[in-house]
């Protein structure tokens, strides 16, 4: 037996919570986050040794659902992974969720329909990193997957393919579940350049079977499985003047700003 086979898995889970995008979807997030914890607890179910965490993005905020210390009692640990902790484990994280998707504020512009999803990587890989190295020789299947509403957002270009490599670096994939009828440049990206899987177009009626059948598979699961791919990626990026996408674009050599014109003076870094 291949010793990466019984490596655990450390999965977190960012979850758009942007409710101006969901009140627009086929599937509202009440019926999607119960499903979503089926999911989760036969992730928790295949290995004790998994562990999980979600983050909650939404248009002003990205904060972490679970592990949570505001939810925490003091006999609780920070990730109590058991069959019998199941119940307990949803009713937190359904605690946190609708407190952060009730709280979420309007913004004062119009960009309502994007989320926090930089931030959210950021903070999704920073919690990785800090468990990587908790564990004996890397040990851990560590994954992303981002269940998305949200459209891109031109203004974090740049974080967010900072994530996307530095997700790459540190061997951890990216999967990504599109609950949306727009197209996500962005996600198509991360899930391309991390190696992870990409599904979109999904019916109300059909979340829960995607979610078992395209990301509950680890990393050393999937080479024997026939994996959802997508070949017509968009490796186009955004300009950062008119957030356009362009084939061929001006580039600032300090900040990597992208332009759609000859500008004398780059805007970012001025």
């Amino acid at each position: 037996m291949d010793s990466n086979e019984e490596y655990p898995s450390l999965l977190v889970i960012i979850m758009d919570c942007n409710p101006f995008q969901w009140e627009k979807n086929d599937i509202s997030i009440k019926e999607a986050t119960s499903q979503l914890l089926v999911f989760i607890n036969a992730y928790l179910a295949l290995k004790p040794e998994n562990s999980l965490a979600i983050v909650g993005s939404s248009v002003d905020k990205c904060e972490f659902f679970y592990p949570s210390s505001s939810l925490q009692t003091k006999n609780d640990e920070m990730i109590d992974v058991g069959y019998s902790q199941f119940k307990k484990t949803d009713e937190k994280i359904i605690q946190h969720l609708y407190q952060f998707y009730e709280n979420t504020k309007l913004p004062t512009i119009h960009d309502h329909d994007t989320c926090r999803l930089a931030n959210s990587l950021s903070k999704a890989l920073s919690y990785i990193n800090k468990i990587k190295k908790g564990v004996s020789n890397n040990n851990i299947h560590p994954r992303i997957m981002i269940l998305s509403v949200s459209n891109d957002d031109a203004k974090q270009y740049i974080p967010t393919m900072n994530s996307i490599f530095a997700a790459q670096k540190l061997d951890v994939i990216i999967d990504v579940c599109r609950i949306s009828k727009t197209k996500s440049m962005f996600l198509e990206q991360a899930s391309e350049i991390t190696g992870g899987n990409y599904v979109e177009e999904i019916l109300p009626t059909g979340l829960l079977q995607t979610l078992l059948f395209s990301f509950l598979p680890d990393q050393y699961t999937r080479q024997f499985l026939s994996a959802p791919t997508k070949k017509d990626v968009d490796f186009r990026a955004v300009c950062f003047c008119h957030k356009r996408v362009v084939d061929i674009g001006y580039v600032c050599s300090a900040c990597l700003s992208i332009f759609c014109r000859h500008v004398p003076v780059c805007t970012t870094c001025q």
